[in-house]
């Protein structure tokens, strides 16, 4: 759970300051894939694990396991490893 506390202050700061915005301006956001996770949700997930102190890409797939996590982030998605 002292992850997802963690998260939830990350994601806020990450919002609050804009990098979101600055992170994904040269993403197209219609660009949309229906099976996978978009390019934003890989970057933000991406991200997050990079955050949270797991650098390695098998970490997504507990991200991705982790329904609460992906709640805090605002993931509807989470690309495997």
């Amino acid at each position: 759970m002292n992850e997802v506390c963690g998260l939830d202050v990350f994601d806020q700061s990450v919002r609050h300051y804009g990098l979101l915005r600055d992170l994904f301006e040269g993403f197209d956001p219609r660009k949309r894939r229906d099976r996978a996770a978009s390019d934003q949700e890989t970057i933000w997930s991406l991200v997050a694990c990079l955050a949270s102190g797991r650098g390695k890409f098998r970490d997504l797939d507990e991200e991705r396991a982790d329904q609460a996590v992906r709640m805090t982030l605002g993931l509807a998605k989470v690309s495997s490893s």
